[in-house]
């Protein structure tokens, strides 16, 4: 009676065949992290220029010239009358003295607030380096999924 070799349901071939298909899913997800972690910071938060409108206090005002958009003078403490913008001390026979273009005093108006440039914070999207780390981590989910399903196999033929 000659004594029969049971073989596993998995030959030693194709068990080799596993752990290659194994290293390479291994492979792949340290590829798949590696380009996640090149493009996590998908987003970024930055300064971006803005204009400010500041109220000013009682009794005080800022000259602007509607021709050449500057504030011709500030602190002000004439008001948005005919005769206090041609009394105002930058106006010289009715004309401005700090315009570029030298604008008529007609041209001018008082205000009570004052625009300023500040900055606000504001968060930017890069959409390729986004599209990047969601694509990596799909793919690195998909590889990791393959892998466990892989190890399963070899863990019930044993």
């Amino acid at each position: 009676m000659s004594t029969a070799f049971k073989m596993s349901p998995l030959t030693t071939g194709s068990v080799v065949q596993k752990r290659e298909e194994s290293g390479r899913l291994q492979a792949k997800i340290a590829q798949y992290e590696r380009q996640m972690e090149e493009n996590k910071h998908f987003t970024v938060v930055m300064g971006e220029p803005c204009t400010i409108q500041v109220e000013l206090d009682p009794g005080q005002y800022v000259l602007h010239c509607l021709i050449c958009n500057t504030k011709c003078h500030f602190p002000c403490e004439h008001g948005d009358t005919s005769d206090a913008k041609r009394n105002c001390p930058v106006m010289y026979n009715g004309y401005c003295c700090v315009c570029p273009e030298t604008c008529h005093w007609a041209k001018h108006y008082s205000s009570r607030y004052c625009m300023e440039t500040g900055t606000k914070k504001v968060t930017r999207t890069r959409e390729d380096m986004k599209k990047a780390y969601f694509g990596a981590l799909q793919e690195k989910l998909t590889a990791e999924e393959s892998l466990n399903r892989l190890q399963k196999e070899v863990e019930n033929t044993h």
